[in-house]
C-alpha cells in the first residue's frame, strides 16, 4: 500500500484534513482564489488551473486572522475580523500583511450589514455600531459617518440597524426590520432615500440586484422583488419547509435568470426561475459530497471572473461554481492538504505541534518521521512508524 491509499484508509485522518481546508470567505486573483482557513486562520491560495492548494507560510506580518468579510483590487484583499474590531490587509504584490482598528465591534460575529468599496475608499455599514465607516486606502485614515443613522431614529444597541445590504455602482441599498423600511444610499453624496414596504419581510438575511431590481431573501425561503422605479415590494416565491423554525436560509444569488437560494442550517439548494416562478431542489452532487456539522450556514462568501462564480468552501468538502451563461452548478475537488505541511505551517503560526481536532495521532507521528530523517538514517528505525505500529497492535488486543 502506497502512501496516498494509506492516508486515504485512514478515515479520522482524512476527516480532519477536509476540515483543515475549509474557508468561508474569498478573492479571485489572476486564477488564483486566495482565503484564510476557518479552522486554524492559515492563509492559503487555491490555484484554479491546477487545483492544488499551497500555504503561505513566508506571509510577513500575518497574525492569526478570523475574518467574516472580504473585499479587494488587483493589488490588494482586505479581510475583516469576525469580532468587528480590524481590518487586514494583504497586499499580493509584496506578500505582506497589515492591519487597523476598524470599530465595528457590537458581537462576536455577524458585525457588518454590508461592505462597499467605490474608488479609493471602503464604506462599513455595521449593525449593532452607529455610524458608517469609511476607510481611506493608502493612509487607512478612518473616517467616521453618523448622519444616516442618527437621523433613522433607530433605537438601542439591542437593536440591530440594519440586517443585510447590497452594492450596486455607487449606491449600497439596506434593509431595516423594526421600521420595515428600505434604505437607498449615496456614496458620494453622503444621501439617502427610505421607502416603507407594503409587506413585513420575516427575518431578511440577504439582497442581490439584477436586472434594476433587488431581491430580498427571509430565512424560512420567501423571495420578495422590489422594483425601485415603481416603489412596489412583491412577494415571489415561497419555499415551503415542513419544521419552519429551523433557520433554513442564508444566501441569495441570481444569475442567468435563476435565483439561487443556498441553505443555513437546512442542506437544499433551492432553484427559482424567474421566467416560471417555478422552484426546484437541486440533486447532482458529487459523489462522496458532505456537509461538516459546524452549526452554520453552509454557504456564505463568493467570488468570480467572467465565467464563473466560486462559492467558499464554507461546510462542504467540494468547492461549487455557478457558470454565469447559464447558471449550471460545477463542484471542484482541490488537491487534498500535505499533511506535514500543514504541521509545519501550524507550528509557525501557533508554536504548537499537535491541536485537536485537527490533527490525528497518525499525523503527528508521520512529522516525528520527516523530522527526525537523520537520526532514522543512523538507527535504520523510522520513530513515528514504530509507535504507530505499537498503538494499533495495543488497539488490537
Amino acid at each position: 500500500m502506497n502512501e496516498k491509499e494509506h492516508i486515504d484508509n485512514h478515515i479520522e485522518y482524512g476527516i480532519n484534513i477536509e476540515k483543515s481546508m475549509l474557508f468561508s470567505m474569498c478573492a479571485l486573483i489572476d486564477n488564483k482564489i486566495y482565503f484564510v482557513t476557518s479552522f486554524g486562520n492559515y492563509p492559503m491560495i487555491l490555484d484554479l488551473g491546477k487545483l492544488e492548494l499551497s500555504f503561505l507560510s513566508d506571509l510577513e506580518g500575518y497574525i492569526s486572522f478570523n475574518s467574516e468579510e472580504v473585499i479587494n483590487d488587483d493589488k490588494c484583499i482586505y479581510f475583516f475580523e469576525l469580532n468587528g474590531n480590524r481590518m487586514m490587509t494583504w497586499d499580493i504584490s509584496n506578500n505582506r500583511c497589515s492591519y487597523c482598528n476598524i470599530y465595528c465591534h457590537g458581537n462576536d460575529w455577524n458585525n457588518y450589514a454590508v461592505i462597499a468599496k467605490y474608488k479609493n475608499d471602503i464604506y462599513i455599514f455595521p449593525k449593532y455600531v452607529m455610524g458608517i465607516i469609511k476607510i481611506h486606502l493608502g493612509s487607512n485614515g478612518i473616517e467616521k459617518k453618523v448622519r444616516l443613522y442618527s437621523e433613522l431614529n433607530i433605537s438601542t444597541n439591542s437593536e440591530r440597524y440594519f440586517e443585510c445590504g447590497y452594492q450596486f455602482e455607487n449606491e449600497v441599498w439596506l434593509y431595516h426590520r423594526s421600521k420595515n423600511i428600505i434604505v437607498r444610499y449615496n456614496l458620494v453624496l453622503d444621501s439617502w432615500c427610505e421607502y416603507n414596504l407594503c409587506i413585513n419581510i420575516k427575518n431578511c438575511v440577504d439582497m442581490i440586484m439584477y436586472n434594476n431590481k433587488l431581491y430580498l431573501l427571509s430565512s424560512e425561503g420567501s423571495v420578495f422583488c422590489w422594483d425601485p422605479k415603481l416603489e412596489f415590494l412583491e412577494k415571489i416565491a415561497d419555499y415551503h419547509n415542513e419544521d419552519s423554525s429551523i433557520y433554513v436560509f442564508e444566501k441569495i444569488i441570481v444569475i442567468a435568470n435563476k435565483i439561487f437560494l443556498f441553505p443555513s442550517l437546512g442542506e437544499d439548494i433551492v432553484i427559482l426561475y424567474l421566467d416560471t416562478k417555478y422552484m426546484e431542489i437541486y440533486k447532482e452532487y458529487p459523489k462522496k459530497f458532505r456537509y461538516f456539522n459546524l452549526g452554520r450556514s453552509k454557504y456564505y462568501g463568493y467570488c468570480s471572473d467572467n465565467e464563473f462564480c466560486y462559492f467558499a468552501m464554507r461546510s462542504a468538502n467540494f468547492m461549487m461554481k455557478i457558470r454565469k451563461s447559464d447558471g449550471k452548478i460545477y463542484w471542484i475537488k482541490p488537491s487534498p492538504l500535505n499533511p506535514l505541511e500543514l504541521l509545519k505551517t501550524h507550528k509557525k503560526y501557533y508554536g504548537l505541534l499537535f491541536d485537536e481536532p485537527f490533527f490525528s495521532i497518525q499525523t503527528l507521528l508521520r512529522y516525528l518521521n520527516s523530522n527526525c530523517l537523520e537520526q532514522s538514517i543512523r538507527t535504520k528505525l523510522l520513530s513515528g512508524d514504530k509507535i504507530w505500529e505499537q498503538i494499533k497492535r495495543q488497539e488490537m488486543c
